[in-house]
């Protein structure tokens, strides 16, 4: 439905895209992952008509709307801050691209009050000012307001990065759940990996304006096609190249020598000394610290002179271990993601 073919985007002597491509399907909740500064929101905001590209064409269903002004393109957009007018209430500021497009006065009201149930904001709340509203309350209001014009395509650029972690965690489902409804085919902005896990069909992971991966999110977090995507997505352990020799010595095992060599902390194993290793190669360890998170234990582990995180998630059948505890960590050799080495020094 929505394709970036080779769109570049400068900014002066500044590259901000360059000859970005990928396709986004129809009812697709797609995300642009990346760290601050990789072009994520130019290319949205690029796809929005906000932005010119220097080259490269955008189209939607097969149309080019490179040159379309913003308002022709039949995209709606939620901003990070959600560009709300302080002056009008709640109902004005749903309504207000709808009196632009000089819609009848009746369909405008049953069109608000139709968004205002679906998004669950109250007749009361309609009337209120925004800035009586919480940040929650803000956001739904911001996410109405774009809907309420029924587009094809809906862009949200980091619409969650100003609430707290709980309201993130809320807003997250309503968010999806709404998606899913209305069917619109959404592209979200974010630099916060669970998020885009956990909402996303697919997501694009950026770097310097240039597309490292495409993929699931499992795709992106179990198959990472490249190391910055491997580094960036959740945490991970850099295998030294003694622990990686002998993990390539194993029977059967896909890992290979002279490469950079990583595991998922939550990948390693954590067992007491003396228990089979199954399959496993096994270093001995001495557990200097454990931090309690309910769902998971973050355990550092001492290695001699060098420290290992791992992550054990909760079990009822499993013992906690403690500072001072003697114990093993286990890596399997199918756990183990390996990239070109880049010159970089190795690790542990």
């Amino acid at each position: 439905m929505i394709t970036f073919e080779d769109v570049t985007v400068r900014f002066g002597d500044f590259t901000a895209l360059p000859n970005l491509s990928l396709h986004v399907e129809e009812g697709e909740f797609f995300t642009l992952l990346g760290p601050s500064g990789c072009g994520k929101s130019t290319a949205l905001r690029t796809l929005a008509g906000f932005t010119e590209p220097s080259s490269g064409r955008l189209l939607v269903d097969g149309r080019d709307v490179t040159a379309l002004p913003s308002d022709r393109r039949g995209i709606g957009m939620v901003f990070q801050n959600y560009a709300l007018f302080p002056s009008m209430s709640v109902r004005e500021n749903i309504a207000f691209g709808l009196k632009v497009a000089r819609r009848p006065k009746d369909d405008v009201h049953e069109r608000v009050q139709e968004i205002a149930e679906q998004v669950a904001l109250t007749p009361a709340q309609l009337d209120k000012g925004v800035a009586e509203l919480s940040g929650g309350q803000q956001q739904r209001v911001a996410i109405a307001r774009a809907l309420v014009l029924r587009p094809r395509i809906l862009l949200l650029d980091e619409p969650l990065s100003n609430l707290d972690a709980k309201l993130r965690g809320q807003l997250r489902i309503q968010l999806k759940e709404l998606q899913q409804q209305f069917g619109i085919t959404s592209i979200y902005v974010t630099h916060d990996q669970d998020e885009a896990m956990s909402m996303s069909d697919r997501i694009a992971v950026l770097d310097h304006g240039r597309i490292e991966q495409i993929g699931t999110p499992r795709e992106i977090y179990e198959r990472s096609a490249t190391e910055f995507v491997c580094t960036f997505i959740g945490s991970v352990h850099r295998l030294g190249e003694q622990a990686v020799s002998r993990l390539a010595q194993m029977p059967g095992s896909p890992v290979a020598e002279g490469l950079r060599s990583y595991v998922r902390v939550e990948r390693l194993t954590l067992q007491d000394r003396h228990r089979p290793s199954d399959g496993r190669l096994v270093v001995d360890g001495i557990v200097d610290r454990a931090d309690y998170h309910g769902y998971f234990t973050q355990y550092s582990v001492r290695l001699g002179d060098r420290s290992v995180s791992v992550r054990v998630p909760w079990s009822a059948t499993e013992s906690a271990f403690t500072a001072g505890d003697e114990v093993a960590i286990g890596v399997a050799p199918e756990d183990v993601l390996q990239y070109e080495t880049s010159g970089t020094e190795a690790g542990a």
